[in-house]
């Protein structure tokens, strides 16, 4: 099995459990049924170092298995701890991942 093969069929595994620090979020896609996703979330809050200057990153963003979340698009709601964001834009950047920008605002 090559790198590649191995990397695909591990992917659903690669965002972990709440053991390793992984949240869960219910989304539910326009006309779907909820779903929990596990992923990691990251509050608009955080600061990035850039080279010893501190950069605020937008967000909120929750990043996934790009699987998990085929059919979610913009505005529909995802809950994590509680609190309803809504998906502003979806990215699938490749290697099986997804990053999904969050507001609190609907879309």
């Amino acid at each position: 099995m090559s790198l590649l093969d191995r990397i695909a069929s591990d992917s659903g595994n690669i965002f972990g459990s709440l053991a390793d620090g992984a949240v869960e979020a219910t989304i539910t896609p326009d006309g779907g049924t909820a779903g929990f996703v596990w992923g990691s979330f990251r509050t608009a809050s955080e600061q990035l170092d850039a080279g010893g200057a501190a950069i605020v990153d937008g967000g909120p963003i929750f990043v996934c298995a790009a699987a998990d979340v085929s059919t979610v698009i913009a505005g529909d709601p995802c809950v994590i701890d509680s609190v309803t964001y809504y998906v502003m834009k979806k990215e699938t950047p490749g290697f099986g991942s997804a990053q999904l920008n969050l507001s609190k605002d609907a879309v």
